[in-house]
């Protein structure tokens, strides 16, 4: 019954439409079929946004401190190989001494051997001479830069350089703060040291900022033997809140 009123209904309202409304309809119809049909395209991120957000994060430029695992040079399997460890020691209440946990230099002779990875650690090579157990520069002659890194954040009272083999090449010695500046604790012109090995002591009086990166710049331009090598830097200060 429903069905027979159904056929009724549409047959009555067929005769009362002219054919061009019936013409519009049926290609209302088709149009909206075809843009259902239509597959619709994912909304993939542009790569290169992706890019730039990576370098953003990778450059750190919200980080208002020095930090350690941005200059780390050392992995566990060059650590094993190198058989060197960042070393951390405290004195009393407010005296830390503590070695270099990473390290990295513009010139160096081996990525391992004679590496910047060398001077990080407590000292490890015990006689003078060439040995691959310490920082060396690429060039026996050349000049060079080596820059520590250290956990723990002090105010420095004082620099222990480890020397190994030449020493007294050391020209520039800087303690760099939070703010990536450098402080000037030491400069000389280079001259051989007769004493090999050499631990070169630099004493700071009253700095006022917290530090946790030194920077030591090497001249051997004049150098007859060769190599300073750098073995191990001891940084020393109270703790820095």
């Amino acid at each position: 019954m429903i069905l027979d009123w159904f056929r009724r209904t549409i047959r009555g309202i067929g005769q009362n439409i002219d054919s061009r409304v019936w013409l519009a309809l049926l290609a209302v119809v088709l149009l909206g079929g075809i843009i259902v049909s239509i597959p619709v395209e994912e909304d993939h991120p542009d790569p290169a946004v992706i890019q730039m957000t990576m370098d953003a994060a990778n450059a750190q430029t919200l980080v208002p401190y020095l930090t350690l695992a941005a200059h780390l040079t050392q992995t566990p399997m060059e650590a094993i190989i190198a058989e060197v460890a960042p070393t951390l020691a405290l004195e009393g209440l407010q005296e830390v001494r503590q070695y270099a946990a990473g390290a990295e230099a513009d010139t160096e002779l081996g990525e391992i051997d004679w590496g910047a990875i060398q001077a990080v650690g407590a000292p490890n090579t015990e006689n003078c001479g060439d040995s691959p157990t310490a920082w060396a520069t690429e060039l026996p002659n050349g000049q060079g830069a080596l820059t520590l890194y250290y956990v723990q954040l002090v105010k420095p009272t004082a620099i222990l350089i480890y020397e190994t083999y030449n020493p007294g090449f050391i020209t520039r010695v800087a303690v760099i703060d939070v703010q990536e500046e450098e402080h000037v604790v030491y400069e000389a012109p280079p001259a051989l040291s007769f004493q090999c090995p050499f631990v070169r002591v630099i004493l700071i009086e009253d700095a006022d900022y917290g530090a946790n990166a030194i920077k030591i710049t090497v001249d051997q331009s004049t150098s007859v033997g060769g190599w300073d090598q750098i073995d191990a830097v001891e940084l020393i200060g109270t703790r820095y809140n």
